[in-house]
């Protein structure tokens, strides 16, 4: 008897495998990434502590309500002026701390390069430290200095293009890089 439940479970097992392999066929490309929804502004919301979710909300959504959607802050809460009237830009990381009782305090910042371009989240050439250029395909710490220093001393690059002013950047670094940039009219939009 035992021998022929072996066998019975065997038997499924098998049936199990072939089925599933036959239900769920093999692809021969799997996504590195969650594709999110280029529509929408993915941002990035953190604690005192410092632990953060990514959220996405539509496009122009305010502050406030972004917090009101992602923390559980009890009480009637208050935030600094200014804050309510304020929209979230994509690629943000906005930290949200309680202090004083009923206060809270916002502040707003960047994610890094490597975490904007894992999130498929266009980079933008004034928003991106020494650090966040080395992300960069071809792009060592040399260079990604020489970019810090010609924004420091030139001003804003404002579009992509511009970073060809840049010594040792040409067409071809910036064809490479393209695809990590957003277009100049979002860049316009998002100053």
């Amino acid at each position: 008897m035992r021998g022929t439940g072996l066998i019975l479970l065997f038997f499924l097992l098998i049936s199990f495998f072939h089925y599933s392999r036959w239900a769920l066929p093999e692809r021969d490309e799997l996504p590195a990434v969650l594709r999110l929804q280029p529509q929408l502004s993915t941002v990035a919301i953190a604690d005192d502590r410092g632990i953060y979710g990514l959220y996405q909300f539509s496009d122009g959504s305010k502050i406030d309500d972004v917090i009101k959607l992602t923390k559980e802050i009890p009480g009637q809460n208050f935030l600094p002026k200014g804050v309510n009237d304020q929209s979230i830009v994509a690629g943000e990381y906005i930290k949200v701390s309680r202090f004083a009782g009923n206060y809270i305090q916002v502040k707003r910042s960047w994610l890094s390069a490597r975490h904007r371009m894992l999130l498929q989240i266009p980079l933008h050439p004034d928003r991106m430290s020494t650090l966040d250029w080395e992300f960069l395909p071809g792009i060592g710490p040399k260079l990604a200095q020489a970019i810090s220093a010609d924004r420091q001393k030139n001003g804003d690059f404002r579009e992509f293009a511009a970073l060809n002013r840049v010594k040792g950047i040409g067409p071809k670094k910036l064809k490479a890089w393209q695809e990590y940039f957003a277009k100049k009219k979002d860049l316009e939009e998002n100053r």
